[in-house]
This record gives C-alpha cells, sequence and structure tokens, in this order.
C-alpha cells in the first residue's frame, strides 16, 4: 500500500472523543497542506444499528477512488466494519467528570446534540455530518 491510499480508520468504543478524533485528522491533514479527500461518516456505527442505514452500503466504501480516507466513527462498531478497515482504535472511558456531577461544559463536551440515540430519544432528527 502506497502513501497516497485512502485509508478506512473507525473510531468506536463508550469513550468520548470518536468525532473529536475523526475532526482532528482532517485538521491535521489541512494544517499539513496534504492534497487529501477525507470522508467522515459521523456516528455511523449508532445509524447502522439503529437500522437506519444498510450495511451493505456502508461497505461499499472499500470501492472508493483510492486517495480517498473514509473515517467511521460511533459506538458499536460491527465485525464487518472492524474487518474492511485499515485502523480501528476503540475509545474506553476511565474516568469522566459526569461520574462526580459535573456538567457538560461548553466548548470541551457541550454538544447540540450527543449522538443519534440520543437526537432520535430527544425528538430531533438524527443527523450524519459529511465532511469531504
Amino acid at each position: 500500500m502506497s502513501q497516497n491510499t485512502g485509508l478506512i480508520i473507525v473510531h468506536t468504543g463508550n469513550g468520548k472523543g470518536k468525532t473529536t478524533a475523526a475532526l482532528g485528522l482532517a485538521m491535521r491533514a489541512i494544517g499539513t497542506g496534504m492534497k487529501v479527500v477525507m470522508v467522515i461518516l459521523d456516528e455511523v456505527n449508532i445509524a447502522l444499528d439503529l437500522g437506519y442505514l444498510n450495511l451493505e452500503n456502508v461497505l461499499e466504501t472499500q470501492s472508493r477512488p483510492k486517495q480517498v480516507h473514509v473515517v467511521l466513527t460511533g459506538r458499536g462498531a460491527k465485525a464487518e466494519i472492524i474487518e474492511i478497515a485499515d485502523l480501528v482504535t476503540e475509545m474506553r472511558e476511565i474516568k469522566h467528570p459526569f461520574s462526580k456531577g459535573i456538567k457538560a461544559q461548553k466548548g470541551s463536551s457541550f454538544e447540540q446534540y450527543n449522538s443519534l440515540f440520543c437526537g432520535r430519544r430527544y425528538g430531533r432528527d438524527p443527523e450524519l455530518i459529511f465532511i469531504g
């Protein structure tokens, strides 16, 4: 695999930072002047779990143009997603301020909606964020 080959990257697990890590990859690529195309499918694993998306459609990311990076985020990545990925990172919570009663802080953990699951729970339509 050459350096110009796009990767499939998965950020999964119950810990915080999956979306932040994906956006960090995009910012790093922009900041270093890389001519890279990156598609971030934020919370796609949750969308798959809830049946909003078809697994076969997501697995088709393998057929993308060779220079395109695809980043898939969300808890509970399916085995088939992990299998096609070049890099899989599992975020694991070790300590969280919420357990001490500290509420979300704007700018560090404050989110308009937390995930597709939470969006649905609070009556909002789920959203996927695509960055390219």
